[in-house]
C-alpha cells in the first residue's frame, strides 16, 4: 500500500493527475480507513476539476480524522469552486482552528466573506427594486456571471430521483433498492446535497446538485427504505416555492423574490378535455431510452444476446429454442443441422451435475458424467444467468465458430518454439469499449470486429458473474463490478480449452486485459501485470493520449510485440 501511495504522489508531482487518482483508488481499496489517502485524492480531483468528487473525498477524510487540517482546506477550495461559500467558509474556519499559522486559511476565508457579501448585496438590491408577484425574469437586470466558475456537468445518473415540496421542506427520493447504511455517505451543505452510494461490486453513484434554494443543514435528515432513500431538506426560507430541485441561472432572480405567506394560490384542476399525444414521437423516445439504458447483472447479459440475435433466420431461431428447452437451459445452439435431428443433452457448469427429479424421494446415485467439449455452436450456459432467455434473438450460425474444437478448428500441436504462443489480446475499459485489439497468430476469422469484441466481453462478463455468484466463502463478492486484484477474493484469472488459453486481469480503475495464448502456456498473471505497466508507462502517461480513446501508441505496440514473443 505504501508503494502505491508513493507512486500516486510521484504521478501528482509529474502532473499525471488521472494516474494519481487511479493509484490513490487502488491504495484506498487496500486501506479504506486511511484519511490521508482520501484527502490526497481530493487534491488530485481538484486539479481535474472534479469538484463534487473532491468534496466527497475531503468529507470522508474529515469523518475518519476530524483533526486533519488539509482535508478541511481541500473541502473549502472545492466548495468555493462550486460557489458554496457558506459551506466553504465553515470548513476553512474549522481547518484554521487546527492550523492557526497557516496563511492559506486566512486568505481563503477573506475571499469567502467577500463573495458572501457580494451575494447578499445583490439579493437585497433585487428585493428592494422588484415588486412582489409582478416581476418577470426579463424585467430584472441579470447577474454578472462572467466571474463565476463554470458549473460541472453531471453524467447520466445511475438511479432515478424525484422531489416534491411542502411550505417548510423539500422531500427528495433516490430510487435505489436494498441500500445498506454502510454503503451511503450524505453531506448537507448551505445550498448543496451530497449523496454517495458505494454498493460492493458496482460502480459508485454520486449525486451532488446545487439546490434551488438554501437549506438548514442541522434540520435535514434522511431515511433508508427498502426501495429508495428519502431526504428531507428544511428550507431556510419557509413558504418559498422551488421551481426546480437544482439551481438554474434563468430562475435565479425569481428565487430571490420574497413570497408573502398570506398569498394563497388558487388550486388547479385537471381538465377533462382530451389532449393530443404524438404516439410516434413517444414510441421513438422510449426506444431511444431503452437503447441508451445502461444495465448490469443478468439484464445486461440478456440485452447483449438480444443485440446479436436480432437478425436471426427461422432455422437459427428453431435451433436456439430447441437446444435451450431440451437441455433445461444449459446449452444454446445456433446450428439447426446439428440439433434438428437429435435431442440436445444438458451440459451443466463445472462442478455440478444434472439430475431428473420425479418425486420428493431421495435421488439415486447419478451415473458418472461424461466429459463434453465446448463446440462452436453449443455454448454451455449457467441457468441462473438466462432465466428469461425466451426473449433472446438469434445468432448467425455461420459466424458462431469461436476458438472451439471442431472439424475446422482442431486442437493445435504443441508449440515448436517461443514466439508463436500469443494469439491475440484485448483491452476493454470499464464500459465495455474495446480500446485495443492485437493479434499475432489467429488463422481463423469467423466474426467481424464488432461482433468479436461483443462476444469476448460477454464471455468475460459471464465468467466473472459465475465466479462471483459461486463464491462459497464471502457474500460481499456476490455482486459484480468490483475489480479484484490477483489473490484477492474469488477472482477469475484464466481458463483453458483444447485449442487456446484465456488469461484475464482487471485493474482497480476498470481496465480489463485479456490475453489469448496456446493452451499449453503456463500461469500468465505476472505477464499481464507487466503488460499493464507498459500501458501505464506508454499510454496513461502520454500527454497526447485522451482517456477512453482507442490506443494507437507506437511505443506501446512495439514494446508489447517484443514482450509477447518471450511468452512460453
Amino acid at each position: 500500500m505504501a508503494d502505491l501511495e508513493k507512486k500516486a504522489k510521484e504521478a501528482f508531482i509529474d502532473d499525471h493527475f488521472e494516474l494519481a487518482v487511479d493509484l490513490y483508488t487502488q491504495a484506498i481499496a487496500l486501506n479504506p480507513t486511511n484519511p490521508d489517502l482520501f484527502a490526497d485524492r481530493a487534491q488530485a480531483n481538484i486539479k481535474l476539476n472534479n469538484f463534487t468528487e473532491a468534496v466527497a473525498d475531503a468529507s470522508r477524510a474529515i469523518a475518519l480524522d476530524a483533526s486533519l487540517a488539509k482535508a478541511y482546506l481541500r473541502k473549502g477550495i472545492a466548495c468555493m469552486k462550486l460557489e458554496e461559500y457558506e459551506t466553504a467558509k465553515a470548513a476553512l474556519e474549522a481547518g484554521a482552528s487546527l492550523a492557526p499559522g497557516e496563511s492559506r486559511f486566512t486568505n481563503l476565508i477573506k475571499e469567502c466573506d467577500e463573495c458572501i457579501a457580494e451575494e447578499t448585496g445583490e439579493s437585497k438590491n433585487h428585493a428592494a427594486v422588484a415588486p412582489v408577484n409582478t416581476v418577470s425574469i426579463k424585467d430584472v437586470e441579470p447577474e454578472d456571471t462572467s466571474s463565476q466558475a463554470p458549473m460541472v456537468i453531471p453524467s447520466k445518473p445511475k438511479y432515478r430521483h424525484e422531489f416534491y415540496q411542502k411550505p417548510e421542506e423539500v422531500v427528495v427520493s433516490i430510487f435505489a433498492k436494498g441500500v445498506q447504511a454502510s454503503w451511503i455517505t450524505v453531506d448537507f451543505g448551505e445550498q448543496i446535497l451530497s449523496v454517495r452510494i458505494e454498493v460492493p461490486g458496482e460502480d459508485g453513484y454520486h449525486f451532488q446538485p446545487r439546490l434551488f434554494g438554501k437549506i438548514i443543514p442541522d434540520k435535514c435528515k434522511y431515511d433508508i427504505l427498502s426501495t429508495k432513500v428519502e431526504f428531507r431538506l428544511a428550507k431556510a426560507e419557509p413558504g418559498l416555492h422551488w421551481a426546480s430541485l437544482e439551481y438554474n441561472k434563468e430562475t435565479a432572480v425569481v428565487r430571490r423574490i420574497p413570497v408573502s405567506s398570506e398569498i394563497v394560490q388558487k388550486p388547479t384542476y385537471s381538465s377533462s378535455k382530451p389532449k393530443r399525444v404524438d404516439w410516434d414521437k413517444l414510441e421513438a423516445q422510449v426506444k431511444k431510452e431503452e437503447k441508451e439504458e445502461k444495465l448490469d447483472g443478468d439484464a445486461a447479459l440478456n440485452k447483449f444476446f438480444r443485440e446479436i440475435y436480432q437478425d436471426a433466420d427461422e432455422d437459427t431461431r428453431r435451433a436456439m429454442k430447441k437446444s435451450f428447452v431440451e437441455s433445461n437451459g444449459t446449452v444454446l445452439s445456433t446450428n439447426w443441422k446439428e440439433v434438428g435431428t437429435k435431442k440436445v443433452e444438458g451440459s451443466p457448469p463445472d462442478g455440478m451435475e444434472m439430475r431428473k427429479w420425479e418425486s420428493f424421494e431421495a435421488p439415486k446415485s447419478p451415473k458418472p458424467k461424461k466429459t463434453r467439449k465446448l463446440s462452436s455452436s453449443a455454448l454451455p450456459l449457467a441457468p441462473c444467468f438466462f432465466s428469461r432467455f425466451r426473449e433472446i434473438h438469434r445468432l448467425n450460425p455461420n459466424k458462431m465458430q469461436f476458438f472451439g474444437g471442431s472439424d475446422i478448428s482442431p486442437s493445435p500441436p504443441a508449440p515448436t518454439a517461443s514466439g508463436n504462443n500469443a494469439h491475440m489480446m484485448y483491452v476493454f475499459n470499464r464500459n465495455g469499449v474495446c480500446l485495443l485489439y492485437r493479434e499475432w497468430n489467429r488463422p481463423l476469422h469467423t466474426l467481424n470486429a464488432q461482433q468479436d469484441h461483443k462476444l469476448m466481453f460477454g464471455l468475460l462478463f459471464s465468467l466473472k458473474s459465475l465466479t462471483a455468484k459461486m463464491d462459497p466463502t464471502s457474500m460481499d463478492k456476490g455482486n459484480l463490478g468490483v475489480p479484484q486484484l490477483p489473490g484477492q477474493g474469488c477472482s477469475f484469472h484464466s481458463f483453458r480449452t483444447n485449442t487456446y488459453k484465456l488469461s484475464f486481469m482487471e485493474t482497480p480503475s476498470g481496465i480489463k486485459i485479456i490475453l489469448i495464448t496456446h493452451p499449453k502456456t503456463g500461469d500468465l498473471r505476472e505477464s499481464l501485470k507487466y503488460i499493464y505497466n507498459l500501458y501505464v508507462e506508454y499510454v496513461v502517461k502520454n500527454p497526447i493520449y485522451t482517456p477512453g480513446a482507442p490506443i494507437r501508441c507506437e511505443l506501446f505496440n512495439t514494446s508489447l510485440d517484443q514482450y509477447v514473443r518471450s511468452i512460453s
